[in-house]
């Protein structure tokens, strides 16, 4: 099997553990971490709604294209963006950005917005999500994006049957879900559940690696003690396995969020990780 494009999501090269203290931007420039994942091999990388905004007041929105360009990176997503169908003083700031990744979209090139459920506890009925998706996908879609809904194992959007009534129609336009491995199975999430999705519902993949049984909490565990590729438990086989089956032919994001890389060099992070998922492709 080729490999296909990876991309480095956003905590794979951040430098720092998220909810350590309030919400921060990464300590590593963006130029920086995008020079790395281009000379790595990657074809794009991520980045959240508060490092984008601060990237952008740093760099400006051409600055960022500009440098995406120059490192010859076609793919650019951003992530983080909460409580996107919620009501309230959380919804307010979900809007506020909501208008920030949206001018960036525009501006810079953002391929891909990624959107989870709630994992505070908070949960709204299936039917008023799948409305706020569908009109957060059509805004995607006027400024050029695409909108995944990434399954999270603790989430209020646990389970790919959920994910799909949440993604609805949009599917067969800019919508979808995304599977990463890890959520999968730390959630008891048998492989085959992907299979039995429409064709074309499941918009990105997402790969990872982890201990046979579970480490510490399962926050912990997944904020510290992601692996690399090939170097834990995971089936990453049955895995790709079922991703093949399914039609999906897209591009792959490489999510470790882990001690051992962020407390590495963000060059020797993203060669590292680049070079273990590149291998699962190669028989």
């Amino acid at each position: 099997m080729a490999v296909p494009p990876l991309v480095a999501s956003y905590y794979t090269l951040a430098g720092f553990r998220p909810m350590d203290g309030p919400h921060q931007p990464s300590p590593i420039d963006l130029r920086q971490r995008i020079e790395a994942a281009a000379k790595a091999g990657y074809a794009g990388i991520g980045t959240d709604v508060m490092d984008l905004m601060a990237s952008v007041e740093r760099h400006g929105h051409d600055g960022i294209r500009a440098m995406l360009e120059d490192n010859g990176l076609t793919h650019f997503e951003v992530e983080g963006m909460g409580d996107w169908y919620a009501s309230g003083a959380g919804r307010a700031a979900s809007d506020a950005a909501r208008r920030e990744v949206l001018i960036a979209a525009e501006k810079i090139g953002v391929t891909q917005i990624k959107v989870t459920g709630n994992i505070a506890g908070r949960s709204h009925p299936v039917a008023t999500m799948r409305t706020e998706f569908a009109t957060l996908a059509g805004q995607a879609a006027n400024a050029g994006s695409r909108l995944t809904l990434e399954i999270v194992c603790i989430s209020d959007i646990a389970d790919v049957a959920t994910a799909l009534e949440v993604v609805g129609d949009t599917a067969a336009t800019n919508g979808g879900f995304l599977a990463d491995i890890w959520h999968f199975v730390r959630g008891h999430q048998p492989y085959d559940t992907i299979l039995a999705a429409p064709q074309g519902t499941m918009a990105w993949v997402e790969l990872d690696d982890g201990a046979a049984k579970p480490t510490g909490s399962i926050i912990s565990e997944q904020l510290d003690d992601r692996r690399l590729p090939g170097e834990g438990a995971f089936d990453i086989t049955g895995f790709l396995a079922a991703v093949r089956q399914s039609g999906y032919t897209g591009g792959v994001g490489v999510e470790i969020l882990s001690d051992r890389l962020r407390a590495l060099p963000v060059e020797e992070a993203a060669r590292l990780s680049f070079e273990s998922a590149a291998r699962q492709f190669i028989n």
